[in-house]
This record gives structure tokens, C-alpha cells and sequence, in this order.
């Protein structure tokens, strides 16, 4: 009995603080008042004409509380449709805007949490994919950076289609393709394919091969010989790479020749 009454008050607790949470970040909560608040409103009902009268417009980019605009706050609520916030982007509301509360910008937060309609939609609505992101990150400037990290391919070739600069550098030196996490094979095999200079180098001098030596898994081989079968195939072996590289490193260059 003391087991279920303590599992009873716990699932009335949970339920409160969900309903405290959901409350915090309620339209009325977040925009008290205004054409933001209206905007916010109707977004929550999906109910957004495709053109917004002009009296609400300068609320598209109000921030509200917690540092939300009404299209961040859009992203980040579950109930809104991919049409909605296409609607609002469309009306001018800014994909990039960064809050430094909620640490992400709405085009960040749907490439790492939204389903690929949702991130289609901002992609396709943007005005200007290849903007720098207002974090103003130096090893991410733009979105295909944050999306090479996070390895979602299906979103990295929408990006690449989108007109996304495969070759771009950040403050490190690196493009894209360098910025890639080891791991994301996958990523990095779309990048090649889709055009990415598979001999470019960072600011120290390291390259794709340099990035994909950190490969050791045995679970990973079969993929990671596909990704040098096709730098082979670009000029790129990363096999002699490497043993050039151990070569130098012997002799205390740190940097490989050519």
C-alpha cells in the first residue's frame, strides 16, 4: 500500500510540475500583450493567414519573455505544423535570431530536435541559407556547420540543395567537411559526394585524412574503407596521407608536405 500511495503522490507531482511548465510557456504567459501575443495565439492554432495584416507585423520579431520570439517559440512548442511556422518566416520572422536564454536560434533548434518536415520548411522558406549564425560561433558561422556536427545526412543534403557553400571556412580554417565529428561517416560521405574539396586543410594544416585516422572501431571499418574508396577516387589517399604524416611526425614536422 505505501509503495502505490508514494507512486501515486509522485505521478500528481510529475502532473503539477508539467502543468507549471506548460503554464511558463503558454502564448499569454510568454507574450502578455500586443500583436505578438496575437500572433503567438493564432500560430498555436495553426490559424495563421498566409499573409499577415499589417498591423501585426511588427510583432513578428517581438522577444518575449524568456527570451522568445513568436517563432522560436513555435519551434520549440510541440503542437504547431510545419506550415505554420513556414507562414510566420515568410512574414518576415527571423530563423537566426540566437537567444542567449534558450541557447539556440529556431533553425538550430528544429535541425537538432524537429522532424525533417519542419527543418524543410524553415530551409525552404529562408531568405538566405548560407546567413552567418547570430551566436556568432566562430567554429560554426553557418547552419551547414551545426549540421555536419550533428549528423543528420537527410538534413545535411536538403542544406547542399538548398545552395548551403559547401567550402565556406570558419576561424579554425575549417570547411564543413572538416568540421564533421569523426563518427559521421555518413556526413562526410555526402559532403564528398555533393562536391565538398576533399584536399582542403585547416589553419594546422589537417585534412579530411587527419579526421578520419581518429576512426578505430572495429564496428565502423566497412564504412570507413567506403569513405577513402571514394577520396580515391578524388585523388585523395588517405593511406599513404597517413603514412607521410607518422613519417613527418617521426622527424618532427608536424605538418604533412604538399
Amino acid at each position: 500500500m505505501g509503495a502505490c500511495t508514494l507512486s501515486r503522490h509522485t505521478v500528481l507531482l510529475l502532473t503539477a510540475l508539467l502543468s507549471a511548465c506548460s503554464y511558463k510557456f503558454s502564448a499569454k504567459n510568454v507574450f502578455p500583450d500586443g500583436p505578438a501575443r496575437t500572433i503567438a495565439l493564432m500560430a498555436q492554432k495553426n490559424d495563421l493567414p498566409e499573409q499577415l495584416p499589417s498591423n501585426l507585423k511588427s510583432g513578428i520579431n517581438r522577444v518575449g519573455r524568456y527570451d522568445l520570439t513568436p517563432l522560436l517559440w513555435s519551434v520549440k512548442s510541440d503542437n504547431i505544423t510545419p506550415h505554420t511556422i513556414g507562414i510566420l518566416i515568410r512574414n518576415g520572422a527571423n530563423e537566426f535570431y540566437y537567444s542567449k536564454t534558450q541557447l539556440t536560434s529556431p533553425i538550430l533548434h528544429s535541425l537538432k530536435y524537429g522532424p525533417f518536415d519542419e527543418f524543410s520548411v524553415i530551409v525552404k522558406s529562408s531568405r538566405n541559407i548560407n546567413r552567418y549564425q547570430e551566436n556568432d560561433q566562430g567554429y560554426e558561422p553557418t547552419i551547414l556547420f551545426s549540421a555536419a556536427v550533428y549528423g543528420d545526412v537527410q538534413k545535411v543534403e536538403l542544406l547542399v540543395r538548398s545552395g548551403a557553400k559547401l567550402d565556406i571556412r570558419n576561424d579554425f580554417g575549417q570547411t564543413p567537411l572538416l568540421h564533421s565529428l569523426p563518427g559521421n561517416l555518413s556526413t562526410i560521405m555526402a559532403l564528398l559526394k555533393a562536391g565538398a574539396d576533399p584536399k582542403a586543410r585547416d589553419k594546422n594544416g589537417n585534412d579530411i585524412c587527419e579526421l578520419l585516422s581518429h576512426v578505430t572501431h572495429p564496428a565502423r571499418q566497412a564504412e570507413l574503407a567506403a569513405v577513402r574508396k571514394q577520396l580515391r577516387t578524388e585523388g585523395v589517399n588517405c593511406e599513404s596521407a597517413n603514412a607521410l604524416r607518422r613519417s613527418n611526425l617521426r622527424n618532427g614536422s608536424k605538418r604533412p608536405s604538399g
